[in-house]
């Protein structure tokens, strides 16, 4: 019921357009995806969740991570149509 009611296929075509952003990074989908929240001036922190130690050591390794001004550029483009009430940045 949950992946009915909150996942569609354009979620998932955008999870896959940012896993490839990462990559061609070469870094992983969600060490880049943290480090771009980050990020975000407007965001003062944000809330991880790990099940294994090296997860953990990938979040944190996050907070070192210094996207390029064109993935940033691409990640935001590519998530646009997801951010709600997102203000013009």
């Amino acid at each position: 019921m949950y992946l009915e009611r909150h996942w569609h296929q354009c979620e998932i075509e955008t999870i896959e357009k940012l896993r490839g952003l990462a990559e061609q990074a070469g870094e992983s989908l969600a060490k880049t995806s943290l480090a771009w929240v980050l990020a975000n001036p407007p965001i003062t922190s944000a809330i991880i969740g790990a099940s294994h130690t090296d997860q953990l050591t990938g979040s944190l390794a996050a907070t070192d991570l210094v996207l390029d001004p064109e993935l940033t550029a691409q990640l935001d483009d590519t998530t646009a149509g997801s951010r709600w009430g997102d203000a013009a940045r």
